[in-house]
This record gives structure tokens, C-alpha cells and sequence, in this order.
């Protein structure tokens, strides 16, 4: 979580500021495979499927602005987005902010469920930690958001060449619209992550016990 967090923050590659905090984000999840809980355990998958659906919908946007200037895309090459692309800036936006954990975002709920399986177990320093860490990750999300809104485009043409084409839009919306959707409905998914975990467990004891 601390090396993962920190080296993210110094990176202007989008693509390697995003591969440096996944080092971050397969912390988090040792925070509830630390539990050893059925409570852990449904994090795990609740916590996958969130970082899944936010990190295709990012990728996705990133590949599409790749192919437009045939270059790896630098933290500087989205200033001013919105103002061109706003469907792109706006579902960026989204996977950042829940990627961050944010308040009506999927990661959220997911980051929550983490954070709760060790202290359930009454261990408080492990999730101490994770929200120590989470503010640190607030150094490199929030700036992607604050160029792409915020700042000018560098030049008048900046984002007008990039096309993105019918299934890419189409992907990225749904899983755009499953993060703010999940975000304040998880109820469903938890329910079945919780009943999984339990079936996981279960055949998991016979295992571990040879």
C-alpha cells in the first residue's frame, strides 16, 4: 500500500500511474485476506469486481486518446478534455474518483468492506494504514480530474482527433453507469458476495486442513 501509493504519485504516464497503484490496490486487498473471515472474503470479491469494472472503463478511455496521438498518454496530454470530450472526461472522471474510493462510487462501498473485515477481528493498525495510504492516492486521482475539467487545452486542435468507436462507447458507459449505480445500490452484490464467500470457505477448510 505505501510503496504502491508513492511511487504512483510521482508518474505523469497515465498508463504507469494506474499499473503502480494496482501494487497499491492488491495491498488493500491483503487488508481483508488478512481477516481470514467470511467477511474478508466477500471484500476480496466485492474489491475485485469494483477495481475490474473502473480499471476496463480507464483503460478503455486511455486506449481510444492513445490511438488518436500514437503515444503514451501523459497526465499533461488530458488538460482541457471536458471541454472536447466530454463523454470521455466524464467517464474518466468516474473511474478516478471510485479507483480514489469516493462517496457514491462503488469503490467506495468495495474500500469500505476492506477496511471493515480486519477491524471486525479487532485489528485497527492494518486499517489505519489503508486510510492513510487512500489520502495519499487523493495526490494522484484528483489531478487527472482537475485537468481534464479544469485546465485549458494546450492547443486548439488538443482532443479533436479522438474517436471512440461504437462498442468501446457502449462498454465504457456500462461500466461507467455499474460504479454510480452499485455505488448507492450494493445491496445485490453483497448479498451474493457474502453467500459466495461462504461456499469459498467452505471448500477452501478441507484444503488447508490436509
Amino acid at each position: 500500500m505505501i510503496v504502491g501509493n508513492l511511487v504512483a504519485l510521482v508518474q505523469q504516464s497515465m498508463k504507469r500511474m494506474l499499473a503502480y497503484s494496482a501494487v497499491a490496490h492488491a495491498g488493500y486487498l491483503g487488508l481483508a485476506l488478512w481477516a481470514h473471515s467470511d467477511l474478508g472474503t466477500a471484500a476480496v470479491l466485492v474489491y475485485l469486481l469494483t477495481y475490474s469494472i473502473a480499471t476496463i472503463a480507464a483503460f478503455g478511455i486511455l486506449a481510444s486518446i492513445e490511438r488518436a496521438g500514437a503515444r503514451t498518454v501523459l497526465l499533461a496530454d488530458l488538460e482541457g478534455l471536458f471541454s472536447v470530450r466530454p463523454f470521455a472526461a466524464l467517464g474518466m472522471t468516474v473511474c478516478m474518483l471510485s479507483l480514489l474510493g469516493f462517496p457514491g462510487t462503488f469503490g467506495f462501498i468495495g474500500k469500505w468492506y476492506l477496511l471493515s473485515a480486519p477491524l471486525a477481528e479487532g485489528n485497527w493498525l492494518l486499517p489505519v494504514v489503508g486510510v492513510i495510504t487512500s489520502g495519499i492516492s487523493i495526490g494522484y486521482y484528483l489531478p487527472v480530474v482537475l485537468a481534464m475539467t479544469l485546465k485549458p487545452t494546450r492547443t486548439r486542435q488538443a482532443h479533436k482527433t479522438i474517436r471512440f468507436p461504437g462498442p468501446a462507447k457502449v462498454a465504457v458507459a456500462l461500466c461507467v453507469a455499474a460504479l454510480l449505480v452499485l455505488g448507492v445500490w450494493p445491496r445485490t452484490v453483497l448479498d451474493f458476495a457474502t453467500q459466495e464467500a461462504v461456499q469459498l470457505r467452505r471448500q477452501a477448510v478441507p484444503i488447508l486442513t490436509r
